[in-house]
């Protein structure tokens, strides 16, 4: 892979074996693209991913799959990955989505792609098919929460992402990031 790579214009400025290797290479070197395993040993290449990310929030990451799976996508996106790819991609279309993740683009297979909106779209009817009103009694107050259309919501989606990244380059575990993320969505509801 090294090879392909450095053949096709990039230059490799580390390898590491492991999570705390590639931690410590993005530190040092802060590459602009690191190319990471999902099945990396100490934690795999989604822990790398997100100690990278919150340490390095300019470095755009790739994780590599021997067999990408709907769940490991959710998670490399949550962990900050921008790309997440096949393992057997070829040399010419790896080179390819490289330089898109360098130019600011998000790099995933198409199969994975359908499976995502196929699973917004599956929220969105769950979250249609609630009531279209509720009332909850807080302290003594009488509130009436309308649920916002179901389009908006998904357009507050990349916001949500924004702000969760935000939160964990900021050191906050990813419980608390997530939990601090919704609650700031619930600003603009």
């Amino acid at each position: 892979m090294r090879h392909g790579l450095e053949r096709h214009g990039f230059s490799i400025v580390a390898e590491a074996e492991d999570v705390t290797e590639a931690f410590e290479a993005a530190r040092r070197y802060r590459p602009q693209v690191c190319l990471l395993d999902v099945d990396m040993p100490g934690g795999g290449g989604i822990a790398a991913a997100d100690w990278i990310n919150a340490e390095l929030p300019a470095t755009r990451i790739a994780i590599l799959s021997a067999q990408p799976r709907p769940d490991q996508l959710r998670d490399a996106i949550l962990a900050g990955a921008d790309g997440y790819l096949p393992r057997s991609t070829a040399p010419d279309r790896l080179t390819a989505a490289l330089n898109s993740l360098v130019n600011g683009e998000v790099v995933l297979p198409p199969a994975l792609t359908g499976e995502l909106v196929r699973e917004f779209r599956a929220s969105a009817q769950r979250l249609v098919a609630a009531p279209a009103t509720s009332t909850a009694d807080l302290a003594g107050f009488r509130i009436d929460v309308q649920p916002l259309p179901q389009r908006s919501r998904l357009l507050y989606v990349p916001r949500f992402y924004r702000h969760y990244r935000r939160r964990r380059r900021s050191g906050m575990s990813p419980a608390f990031a997530w939990m601090s993320a919704r609650v700031r969505m619930g600003d603009y509801e």
